[in-house]
């Protein structure tokens, strides 16, 4: 959920209250979202190893989160607190 449209840096990232939420800065926005219940990463980590095996078996590529190019420029910062 994007929190405000005023622009964020990387030192107010670092300053925010140590709780259960995950952080986000991307290109001056921040963006916040609840940590995940055990038994969602649980339900994925089982997903994530049977998607495994068909990768494994040539069937395509898995990955836990959409990836960019590499970039020598980072576009955002990610900060989990608890």
């Amino acid at each position: 959920m994007l929190v405000s449209k005023r622009t964020y840096t990387l030192a107010d990232l670092l300053v925010l209250p140590d709780d259960d939420e995950m952080y986000e800065l991307v290109q001056g926005e921040l963006f916040v979202w609840s940590t995940p219940l055990t038994r969602h990463a649980r339900v994925v980590t089982e997903l994530m190893l049977a998607l495994g095996d068909a990768q494994r078996a040539g069937l395509g590529t898995v990955m836990t989160a959409p990836s960019r190019s590499s970039s020598t420029t980072p576009r955002a910062a990610r900060r989990r607190r608890a």
